[in-house]
């Protein structure tokens, strides 16, 4: 990751841009036909917690908008893909899981 960092600042100072998304990139920001529910907000209300619907739109937001600042950086964009990998199999396998069951914890 740090090493992707450190592409990505010689990629913005050398103005080298990248135009398009990478493969994996664009499958996991579009939607994903084989998900069950669609949207954030059936996504939340599955899980009981449509209360939280404000603030992660809000920061679903940012991150979009974080990812179109950075979209023309092809080492940004190996970067999201990892974290987004990342935050993908979490949600699927702790937050979501199949039986769409979850006790609330704090």
């Amino acid at each position: 990751m740090t090493a992707l960092a450190q592409r990505i600042e010689d990629e913005m100072r050398d103005q080298k841009t990248y135009n398009g998304y990478i493969d994996k990139l664009q499958y996991l920001i579009s939607n994903r036909e084989d998900s069950d529910l669609k949207g954030l907000r059936e996504k939340l209300d599955a899980v009981d917690r449509a209360d939280e619907w404000t603030s992660a739109e809000r920061d679903l937001l940012a991150f979009e908008q974080m990812i179109e600042k950075y979209t023309h950086y092809q080492s940004a964009q190996m970067l999201f893909v990892r974290l987004l990998m990342r935050i993908m199999t979490v949600f699927e396998t702790k937050i979501m899981p199949p039986a769409f069951m979850l006790s609330r914890q704090k």
